[in-house]
């Protein structure tokens, strides 16, 4: 499978709706920005979230954009196996969203989309989204100014479609359940 993408400045604006002249003086950034973006993802023999890094290499020049992608990561990315069709498709989606939130939940809820649901403890969420317990003490906050926001996002921007709920225990909000996920093709 090929593991590279190429895409013009022209292309890349419509992909991000950024304007092409302005998309060329910032190639540079984006580049930079692209190659040292890394996701959590979930390693299912220790339980625990690893990040990776998505490209070994994002250059720009003379008008267009290289994407390679590092070795293992359309498996560890969509844990499951890909084509090159739906890795460019989805790749598309990620780049439409202009928020680290929105990036980080949506490769986040994509590693879980062949199970159509998951559940997170919202200290582990806050930890994926950069998120400090101060700024975000409590759920409403967290769902009011962080999810529901990302949730429209997400689903006008991309194929990704999911609902989610707090869940209740006790006296607070210990989780966050993502269900009804489904990535339309």
């Amino acid at each position: 499978m090929d593991k590279s993408c190429t895409l013009t400045t022209k292309e890349f604006s419509k992909i991000i709706k950024k304007s092409h002249g302005g998309l060329m003086l910032k190639a540079n950034d984006i580049s930079i920005a692209l190659s040292t973006k890394a996701i959590s993802i979930l390693n299912t023999s220790t339980s625990k979230y690893e990040d990776v890094y998505l490209f070994d290499k994002a250059t720009y020049e003379q008008g267009t954009f290289n994407f390679q992608f590092k070795e293992n990561i359309v498996c560890n990315f969509f844990n499951k196996k890909q084509t090159s069709d739906f890795l460019e498709y989805s790749l598309v989606d990620f780049l439409t969203l202009s928020s680290i939130y929105s990036q980080t939940l949506y490769e986040l809820i994509l590693t879980h989309a062949d199970t159509s649901f998951f559940t997170i403890p919202i200290s582990n969420l806050k930890k994926h989204l950069n998120l400090t317990d101060e700024n975000y003490k409590m759920y409403k906050d967290l769902r009011k100014n962080i999810l529901e926001i990302v949730h429209v996002q997400i689903t006008e921007r991309t194929s990704l479609r999911y609902k989610f709920r707090g869940i209740a225990t006790g006296v607070g909000y210990s989780h966050v359940e993502f269900y009804d996920i489904l990535v339309e093709i």
